[in-house]
């Protein structure tokens, strides 16, 4: 150690600027570096999230996570391929190789899956997107309160998440939890029968119910507008009122043959805060938000 004390000692003037000025570098370089709470990182993988409601584990597994896995497995540059079924839903991990151009990718993914659409179930509910830190909630905004669950999510839905998502650099607001309203037609057969009508004949007049239809136009040169009124009905009675069909000359409508009800779906999860129904929005920023 004495030696080397001795040998340093003529130099030990560029020791200390070198010393000096490594310090200085690492400061700027420390002043300059980029940082946030929630900075920009390119993850090469993408998430593949499907959803079938009502479908146990063991056919999603069968109907849609499988068929899935063989779609997206033949992309250019795929490492690894993870899934994971629950019911009702399934999601895939797709890792690619590093280098790999991942916005091309999660086209090519898209492409696949697109091929082998007509394979899922009809009503699958399909999302592919890149992992980022933007793909992850930044808040939580729990609700509770309200003469009534459905009152409460109505209030989230129409009212606070569109306020939310006006804020700069959000990208959008979900809501989860409480009771989704829906307007039940309960068919009675015997009426049904008197009239002449099935089931099928109720439910095919029901759903030609559009909620935006054309009734006519103005023109205003070089412009023409459309004019578009809302046909959807609000409330129980409007439905009741809707004419089925005309027997003798007189109106068959849908309270002649069923009770209609205001009512909402059965839930598939319950959210709770405190030991009451509660709502929760969730926040997702914009990429670079």
């Amino acid at each position: 150690m004495t030696n080397l004390s001795a040998k340093a000692r003529p130099y030990f003037g560029a020791v200390v600027l070198s010393c000096a000025l490594l310090t200085a570098g690492g400061i700027y370089s420390a002043t300059r570096m980029p940082s946030g709470v929630y900075p920009e990182v390119n993850f090469q993988r993408i998430m593949v999230v499907a959803k079938v409601p009502d479908r146990d584990v063991a056919n999603m597994e069968v109907t849609v996570t499988r068929p899935l896995e063989e779609a997206v497995s033949g992309v250019i540059g795929v490492a690894q391929v993870r899934s994971k079924t629950i019911r009702g839903g399934s999601e895939l991990s797709i890792d690619f190789n590093p280098g790999t151009d991942i916005v091309r990718a999660e086209q090519l993914t898209w492409n696949r899956i697109g091929a082998r659409r007509s394979e899922l179930p009809p009503n699958t509910e399909l999302t592919v997107e890149q992992m980022t830190p933007s793909a992850f909630p930044i808040l939580n905004v729990v609700l509770t309160g309200g003469d009534s669950p459905a009152q409460l999510r109505d209030f989230a839905v129409y009212d606070l998440a569109p306020r939310i998502k006006t804020i700069p650099d959000v990208l959008y607001a979900n809501v989860v939890g409480g009771d989704v309203r829906e307007i039940e037609v309960v068919c009675r057969p015997d009426d049904l029968l008197a009239h002449g009508l099935s089931a099928a004949d109720l439910a095919d007049q029901i759903g030609q119910l559009t909620p935006f239809q054309p009734v006519g136009r103005v023109e205003g040169q070089p412009l023409a507008f459309q004019i578009i009124v809302d046909a959807l009905p609000k409330r129980a009675a409007e439905i009741e009122n809707l004419v089925l069909t005309t027997r003798k000359d007189q109106p068959v409508r849908v309270g002649d043959v069923a009770d209609v009800q205001v009512l909402h779906k059965d839930r598939t999860m319950s959210i709770g805060y405190e030991q009451k129904d509660a709502v929760v929005i969730t926040v997702f920023r914009r990429i670079g938000g």
